[in-house]
């Protein structure tokens, strides 16, 4: 129950980046440790963690062969490996879409926030009013949108929730579909006022794989509306039209075919252990001057295959992303023995299509390395593990986490 309460404080606090939110995380994690050690499964092989510690001790290996030494970039590992641990236990004692209706409540009011904060729909704020805009939130250190501090995890967070949300709608009663629904629009306007073209392509991703799980006869006429809307939002909006046909063509478009050119590079030269957790600046800043390369981002390669390649070695980069194939393919296991239009079918439905959703978000940004998005996903992946070994023979949740 005090791990309940951690999750709850954790999805009312979340979308605020406020104290509340770390210290509901803090519950979390010390919760599940003591759990563990009070029900002496923090030494049992059963538990899976042979698998996690040989990632563990793989980053570690790669962190010892570092320059300079990344042993202190590790942590946010942990602490993530952790709550994904705490959370496939969500549904013994809470559900986990009572979680997740939390946070889309909490999420909801920032999404409204937000598009007062940089509404550009009716062309209220042209481009010299937006260079002004800019400054002062350099000046003054303003949150880019909304309550966030970068407008691209604000943008990845409501594609995941967005998603849970209109998978919702799914399996909603007629009065409930409405509050299901107007949420998740409203968030899908917000990410589109954040001028991000990763989080949009994985929305589509996202959308269409909901529909491919659930109803394929619907994938059409979805991706046909989500198409119509972007069309009107296209014509009414300066903004929107200025950075899909200038700014994303000859900025970001160009930054980040240098990053990944130079990431391969990197991991050509460093393909088993990596250059170490967090030390893709410094190793990069080297083959960035000598191809005399101004960006203007280069924290990571924003893409998260490339990173955890560069940063882990393509070991490391290959066990994320098999993790994340092999829950979905159990989630396609679970899927087939669930009736079609069950309420649990549906849930099961929203919560890969939302992890596909961030997985296709991934491909353009670096999405995980954002604290808040990292969360969700691990969150994901923590409410598949409890929903395909709910009726699995053995020891539940901690069989999944073995076959993991």
């Amino acid at each position: 129950y005090i791990v309940a309460a951690g999750f709850f404080a954790w999805a009312f606090f979340a979308p605020w980046g406020i104290t509340g939110a770390e210290i509901g995380l803090a519950v979390i994690i010390l919760g599940t440790l003591a759990g563990m050690a009070l029900d002496r499964r923090l030494p049992s092989p059963r538990a899976g963690w042979a698998l996690v510690a040989f990632f563990l001790i793989w980053a570690f290996a790669g962190a010892s062969r570092s320059e300079p030494l990344a042993y202190s970039n590790l942590a946010h590992l942990w602490v993530l490996l952790m709550f994904y641990a705490a959370s496939i236990h969500l549904d013994g004692q809470l559900r986990s879409r009572d979680v997740i209706a939390l946070f889309l409540l909490s999420l909801t009011v920032c999404a409204v926030y937000s598009i007062i904060q940089h509404y550009t729909g009716l062309d209220l704020m042209h481009h010299d009013t937006q260079e002004k805009y800019l400054k002062l939130v350099k000046n003054w250190r303003y949150q880019v949108v909304g309550t966030y501090s970068h407008h691209l995890a604000l943008a990845n967070v409501m594609l995941a929730v967005s998603v849970l949300a209109f998978a919702r709608t799914l399996d909603a009663t007629d009065r409930k579909r409405f509050l299901w629904l107007a949420p998740a629009l409203l968030m899908t306007t917000a990410m589109l006022f954040t001028f991000t073209h990763g989080p949009l392509l994985g929305l589509a991703v996202g959308v269409a794989s909901l529909m491919a799980l659930t109803n394929p006869r619907r994938v059409l006429p979805i991706l046909g509306g989500v198409l119509v809307l972007l069309s009107v939002l296209f014509a009414i909006s300066y903004n929107i039209r200025y950075f899909l046909l200038v700014q994303w063509a000859e900025s970001v478009h160009a930054e980040r075919l240098v990053l990944w050119k130079a990431s391969l590079k990197l991991i050509a030269r460093h393909p088993l252990f990596g250059v170490g957790a967090g030390n893709f600046r410094a190793s990069i800043q080297p083959i960035l001057d000598a191809a005399n390369a101004r960006l203007t981002s280069r924290a990571h390669a924003h893409n998260s295959l490339l990173q955890y390649a560069v940063e882990f070695g393509v070991p490391g980069a290959i066990f994320v992303f098999w993790l994340f194939a092999r829950l979905l393919w159990l989630g396609l296991a679970r899927l087939s023995g669930l009736a079609r239009g069950a309420r649990e079918r549906t849930e099961l439905a929203g919560y890969m299509a939302a992890l596909v959703a961030l997985i296709a978000s991934s491909m353009t940004q670096h999405v995980f390395g954002d604290s808040e998005v990292a969360l969700i996903a691990w969150l994901l992946c923590g409410a598949i593990s409890a929903k395909v070994s709910a009726r699995s023979e053995g020891s539940g949740a901690e069989r999944t986490f073995q076959k993991v």
